[in-house]
């Protein structure tokens, strides 16, 4: 399978992009690439309809439909029509943790079962006018980015929202395993200082690491430490960037036994030492 992976400087600096795709952008199915981007993915198709294929499952996105795709899933776009429209928007696992409001983020999960939705006139009219705004606010005064990350923070309520509509007309009963999975994923996103390992948050829910471990892996098809070590570098990054903690500080309050450590972590995730990563 030919997979490009979208790397998060590709973005130019920011956190989140918008693209719009018509026909000409998006091959026939011999053509097509598939792409991975660790972040989360939201396209609306606003006229016509097109082939998806996430994780090698097969789906249709039709007029007025809105798509989500989890972080690390691979997505190929193919078989559109010729008057075909996508706005697609990118947003980066470490924005997440910048946005005034933490969205429920785990009923995005079930975008792996369902990742097509219909939505209403409203929704519909909601999302159009918030992408619009969004993209009048693309400025690096501070003013303008926390106005683009408050709009940003109102979309994605808006798009979990409706996976939440989703939840409550789902009959299916929820397994113990389903629960953890849930519970995991909310104090991933919420309290990434919980620790660095998967004990840590075993401990929280009561549960063996090597248990966690099997959930996790099943319910998103990564492992658990994968996930892990996403919302530690974003709580990293978020302090390098909106405090004046020192390394030695940031350190402590992420679990690490020292300074040297986080270091190296750092590093090895994205290639800069956390003093590079603040100067930038």
């Amino acid at each position: 399978m030919n997979i490009r992976f979208i790397q998060t400087d590709e973005l130019k600096g920011e956190k989140f992009a918008f693209r719009k795709l018509t026909c000409a952008d998006i091959p026939d199915a011999s053509g097509c690439q598939s792409i991975l981007f660790n972040g989360f993915i939201f396209g609306f198709c606003s006229k016509g309809n097109i082939n998806l294929r996430i994780n090698n499952q097969e789906y249709q996105a039709n007029h007025n439909e809105l798509f989500t795709m989890l972080p690390k899933h691979t997505l190929t776009l193919y078989n559109p029509t010729d008057n075909v429209e996508i706005d697609l928007l990118l947003i980066t696992f470490e924005l997440t943790h910048q946005l005034p409001v933490i969205p429920n983020l785990e009923l995005l999960k079930k975008a792996g079962n369902q990742p097509c939705i219909r939505l209403s006139t409203e929704k519909r009219e909601e999302i159009v006018n918030l992408y619009t705004i969004i993209q009048h606010y693309t400025s690096e005064d501070n003013l303008y980015q926390s106005i683009r990350n408050t709009l940003i923070c109102s979309l994605i309520l808006i798009i979990t929202s409706q996976f939440d509509i989703l939840s409550k007309t789902d009959i299916a009963p929820q397994t113990r395993q389903d629960k953890l999975s849930r519970e995991f994923f909310k104090l991933l996103f919420q309290y990434a200082r919980y620790g660095k390992d998967a004990g840590s948050y075993a401990d929280k829910l009561c549960i063996s690491a090597k248990y966690l471990s099997a959930i996790i892996k099943r319910a998103s098809g990564y492992p658990v430490q994968d996930w892990i070590n996403e919302a530690t570098l974003a709580e990293a990054k978020r302090y390098l960037r909106t405090t004046t903690l020192t390394v030695e500080e940031i350190a402590g309050k992420l679990h690490f036994t020292n300074a040297s450590s986080f270091i190296r972590f750092f590093k090895r995730h994205t290639t800069n030492t956390p003093l590079e990563y603040r100067k930038q």
